[in-house]
Parts: structure tokens; C-alpha cells; sequence
């Protein structure tokens, strides 16, 4: 046995239940209890030269954590569960050791959790292969567990490198293209005559009714201006913005402007985005506004909005 007397730097604080893992030449201490606080921070310890180091970051993530795991593959840490002082986790953290940086993977390829998982603390884990880590029971704060899961790191990777290329796509569409005269073949002019520039491929290909219309043989379809003057300017370009992008700031729209543009996608039968403003409406009625909902749904026949509206009446008059 070597006991290590001499060491450079500051020690990390005396601690239990913490994890230290080895990647290349370096040893890597994370959280733990003091027996006061679960602690989050993160040491560096160099076996070359016998110095600690800790690593200071800024982000939020992630909490303090005492019997969790660690498990290093190629340039990330990654901590798995343990348990925060109120709950046993089931989250999987990375800490990027070049950037310095914390994020949760599941939550960038999509998933907020690994959801299959029961949260736990002094479980073991160990890395298989190249890129799977291993995990055998634990105890979730009942029971003590003996089911065994692999994490495909690959997998959750490809995911995040597909989600955020899906972000880049949208945000370049969204800045570079929608409503951009440049590369522009198709000008919309709506009440006033303002102007949206849109482009005829990207209609048609999001939408059957825009395909329709350019393909028919009508000479309309061959004109590089089109007149949509049946609804206001801002609820044309939130439902364009919708064709290009696949989202728009719905949160901030008024009860009348999710009715017109519930209007404009149900005339293009545009039936995802009809579906999204017809919940929004149903989440927005309040005994303030139930009155006025209620006779809109009623001019557009929309039953489960107007039966919602009814039921809220009859609990204000009781």
C-alpha cells in the first residue's frame, strides 16, 4: 500500500458517499455528504504530479448528491441518481471535462428523464464496451433493487446531435428565410397590402392545400403574387411561421387571434395546427371570458369548446 503524504493544491473537504472515477491520468471527485450539506462541487486530481484542482463551473446543474454513481467515456463524466436530500434520482448528468460544462443529455435528445428507471442512491454501475454504462440495484427509498439497465451512450448522443441540428434547422429557416425577399418566388399581400415573402416550394411541401394551388392549371398558380385579405396581417404570418418553422409563440396570443387562426388553419387544412389552437382555446376559458368564447365556438361550430363553455357557466350561476 502507498499512502500519498505529499500532494499539491487544496483538498478536497472531508466527505462520505461521494464517487471518484479515472479518466487518462486524472481522477475526478464529485459531491458527496459533509454531514451537513450534499455537496456539488467537483475536484481534479492529477496522479502525475499528486495535485488537486477544483473545477468551478456556473451552471445550475446540478444539485448536491450523496450515493450516486460516475462513469468517465472519452472527454464526459457522466453521474447517474443518488439522492439530493428530498429525492432519489433518476437523472443522467454529463459534465463536458473540455468545455467545463454540465448538461442532461436526455433532456437535449428529448426525453426530460430516463422514465423507466426507479430514482435511487448506492446503486454500482461500470461501463461495458465503448460507450454503454451498466446499472445494478440500489435502494429508491423503500425498496432495495436488483434490476439491472444499460444506457446506450451512443444512442442518447446521435439523439442529441439530431435534436440540435432539428433546433439549427428551424432557427435558420426562422432568421435566413421566413419572410426574407431574398430567394423569395412568391409574394402574399394581406390586409393593407403588406407584404410576406414566402416561398412556393416550402408551402407546398408543408401544406396540401398550397400544393394543390400551385399545381392546378389555373393561371393563378403561376402568379408570383397571391392575395390572402379574409384575416389580419399578424395571424397570416404566425400561421406561415408555423409552415416554416413548426412553432410559434402561441403563449402570447389572444383568445380572438387563436379563433382567426384557428379559421385560416382549418380553410388550408392545416388539421396539427388547427388541433394546437383548439387546446389553447380550451385551456384560456375563464369565467371573465367565458361569454365571448362561447359565442365564437358557437359561430364556428365548435362543439367540445362550447360544452366547456356551458359547464362553466352553470358553475357560475350555482
Amino acid at each position: 500500500m502507498i499512502i500519498i503524504q505529499e500532494y499539491y493544491g487544496t483538498a478536497p473537504i472531508a466527505r462520505d458517499a461521494h464517487t471518484m472515477v479515472a479518466s487518462k491520468s486524472s481522477l475526478y471527485l464529485f459531491g458527496g455528504h459533509d454531514g451537513v450539506n450534499h455537496l456539488n462541487d467537483l475536484h481534479e486530481f492529477n496522479t502525475l504530479n499528486n495535485t488537486w484542482t477544483e473545477i468551478k463551473y456556473e451552471d445550475k446543474l446540478p444539485n448536491g448528491l450523496r450515493g450516486h454513481s460516475a462513469n468517465c467515456i472519452g472527454n464526459n463524466l457522466y453521474i447517474f441518481g443518488g439522492y439530493d436530500g428530498k429525492n432519489k434520482s433518476n437523472e443522467l448528468i454529463c459534465f463536458n471535462l473540455a468545455k467545463k460544462t454540465w448538461y442532461q443529455p436526455a433532456e437535449i435528445a428529448g426525453q426530460k428523464c430516463l422514465n423507466f428507471m426507479n430514482g435511487r442512491q448506492r446503486h454500482s454501475t461500470n461501463t461495458f464496451g465503448q460507450n454503454k454504462i451498466v446499472i445494478f440495484g440500489g435502494f429508491d427509498g423503500k425498496t432495495m433493487l436488483n434490476d439491472v439497465y444499460m444506457i446506450d451512450i451512443s444512442i442518447l448522443e446521435d439523439s442529441i446531435l439530431s435534436n440540435q441540428f432539428s433546433k439549427s434547422y428551424v432557427k435558420n429557416l426562422r432568421t435566413k428565410v421566413f419572410n426574407k425577399p431574398e430567394f423569395s418566388d412568391l409574394t402574399i399581400l394581406v390586409k393593407g397590402d403588406k407584404k410576406i415573402y414566402a416561398h412556393r416550394a416550402i408551402l407546398a411541401a408543408q401544406c396540401e392545400k398550397f400544393r394543390l394551388l400551385f399545381t392546378s392549371e389555373m393561371q393563378d398558380s403561376k402568379e408570383r403574387v397571391m392575395k390572402i385579405e379574409t384575416y389580419s396581417y399578424e395571424s397570416v404570418l404566425a400561421f406561415l411561421e408555423y409552415i416554416y418553422c413548426g412553432e410559434f409563440n402561441i403563449d402570447q396570443c389572444s383568445t380572438d387571434f387563436l379563433f382567426e387562426l384557428l379559421q385560416i388553419s382549418d380553410e388550408y387544412l392545416m388539421e396539427d395546427l388547427s388541433t394546437i389552437c383548439y387546446k389553447k382555446l380550451k385551456s384560456k376559458v375563464t369565467p371573465a371570458n367565458v361569454c365571448d368564447i362561447l359565442i365564437a365556438a358557437d359561430q364556428m361550430s365548435l362543439k367540445e369548446l362550447k360544452a366547456q363553455c356551458k359547464q362553466e357557466l352553470t358553475q357560475a350561476w350555482r
